[in-house]
């Protein structure tokens, strides 16, 4: 999908290290009157994710595009979270969005997390009778920190991306002073999107001398349209194959050596 080469998978099948801030696993659907599902929800979400916020519609972070990594508070009541004891695995339901969201170290792998992912959603559908969605997405943050010759920051970047797609920045006029350097890719392929973002950050406001610097890759992909209910779970293991390539192909060989054990960080 959009033209990235299939990636052979790790020998076990998935990566020994992974940089993952977060992992959002998401579904619309056409309006529903949330607030008439909420004693349901509390019921069936209580045991595994017992902490309980209601999502306000003043300060909703959704766009047209983005997905959002997380939905939060302030006017009239659009839906509500459940998170887990340590708050770093967040289910959110409002009146037209299913989402789950894994933060750090808790994300295991797919497998695991869309499995729990389904094993809700699913329990959702029959209760409130959706039968059709309208965007199903997944978006998946690395963030990359390190310590760097603050004289060429740029410099760490062989090591963490494709050094054909930087390439650019070290063309730039005067490349070892550059601060920050981040690249966004819009593309489509038939109803599928892909929004994807890397390079370096900008360099945090502080006058602490051992901050290290912070390089990210960003991958969003979703399809858009009308699907019937059926749809939603190839759908989303093909873009969770699409993430994996689109990974793969971005990043350095000497980076996926340290997810694979193979080279010390």
């Amino acid at each position: 999908m959009f033209g990235f080469p299939e990636s052979k998978r790790p020998d076990n099948g998935q990566y020994k290290v992974n940089f993952l801030k977060s992992v959002v696993f998401q579904i619309r659907y056409k309006e529903i009157d949330i607030r008439s599902y909420q004693d349901y929800l509390v019921q069936l979400f209580k045991d595994n994710f017992p902490i309980l916020e209601e999502i306000y519609e003043g300060s909703m972070t959704v766009s047209a595009e983005k997905t959002p990594v997380l939905l939060s508070s302030n006017n009239s009541q659009a839906g509500i979270e459940f998170r887990s004891t340590n708050k770093r695995k967040v289910f959110s339901i409002t009146k037209d969005y299913f989402s789950y969201t894994i933060f750090d170290n808790e994300y295991t792998n797919f497998e695991n997390e869309y499995s729990l992912f389904l094993e809700y959603f699913k329990k959702f559908i029959i209760e409130s009778k959706i039968t059709q969605v309208t965007r199903i997405a997944q978006r998946k943050i690395n963030i990359f920190a390190f310590d760097v010759d603050e004289q060429a920051p740029l410099s760490a970047l062989d090591f963490i991306f494709n050094r054909n797609l930087i390439a650019s920045y070290k063309s730039f006029p005067n490349s070892l002073k550059i601060d920050q350097a981040i690249s966004k890719i819009n593309t489509a392929e038939n109803d599928f999107k892909a929004i994807i973002s890397y390079g370096l950050n900008q360099k945090p406001n502080t006058q602490n001398i051992n901050e290290k610097r912070i390089a990210t890759l960003d991958i969003d992909i979703y399809r858009e349209g009308q699907f019937s209910i059926e749809d939603y779970d190839p759908t989303m293991k093909n873009i969770n194959n699409a993430i994996f390539n689109a990974f793969n192909y971005i990043t350095s060989d000497h980076l996926k050596n340290i997810m694979e054990g193979k080279t010390n960080v």
